[in-house]
């Protein structure tokens, strides 16, 4: 966007607000809160009298108008709003930035049907446009995950008060399991990213696990709560894929029908811009 665009929506915004000169009491609490350093517990008080005070309004919608003046875009970028606007509801960017912490602000105030003036209105669908570019341009990249992956297993040692007992532990990679026992895995990534989850049994079948969005830092595990996978009697070596990328992998399914033609081994040849780590053990 032009500095001529951006100086017109500044001078009209201000003009709105030059109507009221009496400063707010609450003008400080709102401040704090446009920049993100306001206590999470008085956020929805914040939200509520931004609803009834046009001076408040206007002093979040001025932080945040400098705030996205720091990012210029493009005059064309406006006609694509639809496009970024799809795109914020369905993806989350790989930063913790002021941008992506004022698009959730304003996703609680739509769904809390907050009214907007005109002017302050067309300040939020240009610091929508704003977010949504910056997102994509971001995400662009593949970039290199650290994927952490950990095998626990289960071995039943007998029974206690008529319930089975079990003996957990760990495996290592190329560690071994025997037939009948339980193993689940424990997975961890250092940052945001969509992950898909492949496992090959010992028989060469070739089963998605999961696959979906997770957040840096954040731990799964699969199965899930209290559930387990069981082994059954095919020996032989097991495998587990994880492939995670910043973007979602378009036309996955097909990608993956390619393993009957290259195998799984190629698997970091079909993702190239994706990164994979694996994780093997043996079925004894």
């Amino acid at each position: 966007m032009s500095d001529e665009t951006i100086k017109s929506l500044r001078q009209a915004f201000m003009k709105e607000r030059r109507g009221n000169q009496e400063e707010c009491p609450m003008a400080d609490k709102v401040s704090e809160y446009a920049f993100g350093d306001l206590d999470p517990d008085n956020h929805k008080k914040i939200q509520e009298h931004l609803k009834g005070c046009q001076y408040c309004l206007d002093l979040y919608m001025d932080i945040k108008m400098s705030e996205a003046e720091a990012s210029p875009i493009e005059e064309e970028h406006l006609k694509d709003l639809p496009r970024f606007q799809k795109l914020l509801e369905t993806k989350k960017s790989r930063t913790s930035s002021f941008f992506l912490k004022f698009r959730g602000v304003m996703t609680d105030f739509f769904n809390q049907g907050f009214s907007l003036k005109p002017i302050a209105a067309f300040a939020s669908v240009f610091l929508v446009v704003v977010i949504g570019i910056y997102t994509l341009q971001y995400s662009s990249s593949s970039g290199d995950f650290d994927i952490n992956i950990l095998l626990h297993g289960r071995t039943q040692i007998g029974f206690r008060g008529g319930q089975p007992e079990f003996h957990n532990f760990t495996v290592d990679p190329n560690g071994k399991l025997n037939s009948e026992d339980y193993f689940k895995f424990e997975i961890s990534i250092d940052d945001s990213a969509f992950i898909y989850v492949i496992f090959q049994d010992s028989s060469g079948n070739i089963e998605l696990l999961q696959k979906g969005f997770i957040e840096g830092g954040k731990t799964i595990f699969l199965p899930e709560n209290e559930k387990w996978f069981h082994l059954d009697h095919n020996i032989g070596k097991e495998r587990l894929y994880i492939i995670a990328s910043a973007d979602e992998i378009p036309d996955f399914s097909q990608k993956v029908n390619n393993f009957d033609i290259e195998g799984i081994d190629s698997i970091e040849k079909i993702f190239p811009k994706a990164t994979v780590n694996a994780f093997s053990f043996e079925h004894k």
